[in-house]
């Protein structure tokens, strides 16, 4: 087996072994700098300074110091409580790249990474203004809201436009057309599994509850013969 590794390692052309090793560095950044932001956004204090904090005190309790302690509010400002799925988002982009690296250009050529960039900035627009409809931050916890600056400029001409459930649905599709264009994601196959695993818990319960019917009359005839 090791022999057999070696020997398909060094099969991959020069070039291609370049780009794999960059492409498993980058990967490797992603997950490091997604550590970084997690502690950064779990630590934000709304009295950190900040480049949109116009009140701040000198004292920084950021887990992240003076740089986390921008970049939280930098994205929590912007984008809300969509900034928690900045790290989610930044390791799916490396193992992107990891996993494109040297395969021809026609299954990682541009038209793929243009549609992923548009999923990605479709999901952000339509997620940041559902988070803008429907969430409600306690004063003071949030720079400018649960859906940020972009969830306001998006969700309020919306609302005047199809009021609350017209901005809903249209928002929701979005996301959904989004999710679909940057990850791949096919709805109609969650669907199918979906109802493949629902179908095999609710046998699976019907099951146990059969087994365990079957054993409680054993005990009860067992009970009756001593």
């Amino acid at each position: 087996m090791p022999q057999a590794k070696k020997k398909s390692i060094s099969a991959i052309p020069e070039g291609n072994q370049i780009a794999h090793r960059l492409s498993e560095s980058f990967f490797i950044l992603t997950i490091l700098l997604a550590v970084y932001l997690i502690a950064c956004l779990g630590s934000y204090d709304p009295t950190d300074p900040g480049p949109f904090n116009t009140v701040a005190s000198d004292r920084v309790s950021n887990l992240g110091r003076i740089l986390g302690a921008w970049l939280a509010n930098f994205f929590l400002f912007l984008t809300g409580y969509l900034a928690y799925l900045v790290p989610v988002i930044l390791v799916f982009i490396g193992w992107l790249v990891y996993d494109r690296a040297g395969k021809p250009l026609e299954k990682a050529g541009p038209l793929e990474w243009l549609a992923r960039l548009t999923g990605l900035l479709l999901f952000t627009l339509s997620a940041t203004g559902l988070a803008h409809l429907h969430t409600l931050p306690a004063a003071g916890t949030m720079p400018a809201g649960g859906g940020g600056v972009i969830g306001l400029q998006v969700a309020m001409p919306l609302m005047q436009v199809t009021g609350l459930l017209g901005s809903t649905l249209f928002l929701l599709a979005m996301v959904l057309v989004g999710l679909t264009l940057f990850a791949g994601i096919s709805w109609f196959r969650v669907m199918d599994l979906t109802g493949k695993y629902t179908l095999a818990a609710l046998a699976w319960l019907g099951k146990s509850a059969t087994d365990l019917r079957d054993w409680v009359a054993g005990r009860l005839d067992k009970a009756k013969r001593v």
